[in-house]
This record gives structure tokens, sequence and C-alpha cells, in this order.
């Protein structure tokens, strides 16, 4: 995988994207906007978008040192995408 891409896991299927090649994405985009960007994701909210009130809070997973996975919150707002 090149520097310039990134892949992740969204609905069972993994999702690679390389930022060369799409146009859509800056590097002010954040994970809340890449989501509302996508046609089934449109339910995914804003509301204050300074991370107070959670209403974009979503779910990642990383693996751990054990191999299973550990799960974090983080308010999509917040976190840019690249």
């Amino acid at each position: 995988m090149a520097q310039n891409t990134i892949q992740f896991v969204l609905d069972d299927r993994i999702v690679e994207i390389d930022f060369r090649t799409d146009t859509r994405l800056a590097p002010t985009t954040t994970v809340l906007d890449y989501l509302r960007l996508l046609p089934t994701h449109r339910g995914v909210k804003e509301g204050c978008a300074e991370g107070d009130c959670g209403a974009c809070t979503i779910v990642t997973a990383e693996p751990g040192p054990d191999g299973h996975l550990v799960y974090k919150t983080m308010n999509s707002c917040l976190v840019f995408f690249q």
C-alpha cells in the first residue's frame, strides 16, 4: 500500500482510497464529511461540529497487542480523514 492510500473496513467491506485520484477528499475532509458523501450513510449526523454533543460519534477498532480488536469511540466531526 502506497503512502497516498488508506485501507479500512466499512460495512464489512475493505475500502481503499487513493488520495491522488479521489478528488472528493481534501486535507480538511473529516470522517463525518466522508461518511456523509456515501449514499448509504446519510444518517450520520452533525450536531455542534465541536465534539461536545456526541451526535457524530462513531466506533473504530484496531488490532490490540494480543490480536483482538480494541474498540474506541470518537467524534467524527473532529477527525480528519487524511
